[in-house]
């Protein structure tokens, strides 16, 4: 399976991709645009994951952040970790 980041440029991405200052903050505006048909590349990650298409060790492989995905998992009730 593919995995995919998807940013879509609205106003409040422009703003950040355009000032230097709000770039640390452009990931966190991607895992908030879902409603733009944006996300990040371990939201598509825990999507397949809980979807059945791919293993835990690949996810866990594959994460940008490791410990992070696991946090996730244990929010949404997926995985002990």
């Amino acid at each position: 399976s593919a995995v995919v980041e998807v940013m879509v440029m609205t106003t409040r991405i422009f703003e950040f991709v355009t000032d230097p200052a709000q770039l640390p903050r452009l990931e966190e505006a991607i895992a908030e645009g879902a409603y733009y048909g944006m996300q990040t590349f371990d939201q598509h990650l825990l999507q397949l994951f809980s979807d059945g298409e791919i293993s835990l060790r690949d996810a866990l492989a594959t994460a940008t952040n490791p410990h992070d995905f696991r946090v996730s998992l244990r929010g949404l009730g997926l995985a002990a970790g």
